[in-house]
């Protein structure tokens, strides 16, 4: 076929579409009803939500001294009628909060189905584990606080700020993970997309494939492994660090505090790097097979 037919069959499937959003009113879906409900607890030990829609979730301290979970955006009325039906008791809380599917022809939808999030506690100590898991939306979280915190998204970007947690872990396949302020240990992983952390006082494990990862002011150890992407650490007080890169370059600022040493290698690359403090058994150990190495 000629490229002008094609032409007229792109054309005519256009036009096709207009005609039918035409005969439809050009209905852009109904206004999806807003729906806010708070359920008060007893206690909360653990804490799990799954959702399709962008989330956006906080940890506030309770003023009253109870506890209570409150949920709040635009929502299909499916949805609000579970919510409504829903009895949420503790110790272990479990929220669907995912639409049902629905399809029609000729329609389109731009209204947000954000969702909106808030734990009161009036002790956060009560709180083993948080388990957010996300479809292909995005997570903005603050305050969190539990011995354990989960958060993932099958496609999507997740944000964490002001966080404590004996053990973090956040997993994105395709997005970015911004961490900033933990208290404790963590685990990030992209498939693709980059990772950056500030202000964390703890272990650290970061896994990329594709995508860069950025450090700053880390307060431990960790462990680094990238793909595809570069690594840079910046103003880290740690005195064992394990970094492997197989495309990409690594650099990293000098820490005064650190008295061990410095075990760096690139296959393909140069290396740039003080001499080793050599005055303890402590090491920086990086490998690189196309990259650079600098540390300074």
């Amino acid at each position: 076929m000629n490229p002008k037919k094609w032409s007229r069959l792109s054309i005519l499937f256009i036009l096709i579409g207009i005609a039918g959003m035409a005969y439809e009113g050009f209905r852009f879906t109904d206004k999806l009803p807003y729906f806010e409900k708070q359920w008060q607890l007893d206690s909360i030990q653990e804490l799990r939500i799954k959702s399709g829609s962008n989330v956006n979730m906080k940890f506030i301290p309770s003023q009253d001294g109870s506890n209570y979970i409150e949920v709040s955006g635009n929502m299909k009325q499916k949805l609000i009628d579970r919510l409504e039906a829903s009895e949420v008791s503790g110790p272990k809380v479990s929220l669907d909060l995912t639409n049902p599917e629905s399809w029609s022809f000729f329609t389109v939808d731009f209204q947000t189905t954000d969702q909106a999030i808030t734990v009161a506690l009036s002790d956060t100590e009560l709180i083993e584990r948080v388990q957010v898991e996300l479809s292909h939306s995005n997570g903005t979280f603050n305050g969190l606080q539990a011995n354990r915190i989960e958060l993932t998204t099958l496609s999507g970007n997740l944000k964490l700020d002001s966080a404590s947690a004996e053990q973090l872990d956040m997993e994105t396949a395709s997005g970015n993970i911004t961490l900033s302020g933990l208290t404790g240990s963590a685990r990030l992983k992209v498939v693709s997309g980059n990772i950056k952390a500030d202000s964390v006082q703890g272990d650290l494990q970061a896994e990329g494939f594709s995508g860069n990862i950025t450090i700053r002011d880390l307060q431990g150890s960790s462990v680094i492994k990238n793909t595809s992407g570069n690594v840079k650490l910046e103003d880290q007080r740690s005195d064992q660090l394990d970094i492997k890169v197989t495309s990409g370059n690594v650099t990293l600022s000098q820490d005064q505090a650190f008295k061990g040493i410095y075990d760096l290698k690139a296959g393909s690359g140069t290396v740039k790097a003080p001499d080793s403090p050599m005055e303890t058994r402590d090491v920086i150990k990086i490998r690189t097979n196309s990259g650079n190495i600098r540390i300074d």
